[in-house]
């Protein structure tokens, strides 16, 4: 949502995954939310859609996206988590 961000996690995944592992999965969702992410994905998005024929743009968007998930593990890493089980 891009007015009011929701975090939808499968039922299944809630059954299989242990509390640390499901607990940290809701912290990088989270990690995304506070950095107001969903925004910036819109943005973006339109940019993308406005320049789809420049493989610059491209390229940008996708060292972005990067950089935004690399961002949001690194957050859930500073709380102890264990980076292999995270991984």
């Amino acid at each position: 949502g891009y007015l009011k961000p929701v975090i939808l996690v499968p039922l299944a995944a809630i059954n299989q995954l242990s509390p640390q592992q499901l607990e940290a999965i809701l912290l990088h969702e989270l990690a995304h939310i506070r950095r107001s992410d969903y925004l910036v994905n819109l943005l973006l998005n339109s940019i993308r859609t406005i320049l789809y024929f420049n493989p610059f743009v491209k390229a940008l968007v996708r060292i972005v996206e990067q950089e935004r998930e690399k961002s949001c593990d690194e957050l859930v890493l500073q709380f102890q988590y264990d980076a292999h089980a995270y991984a």
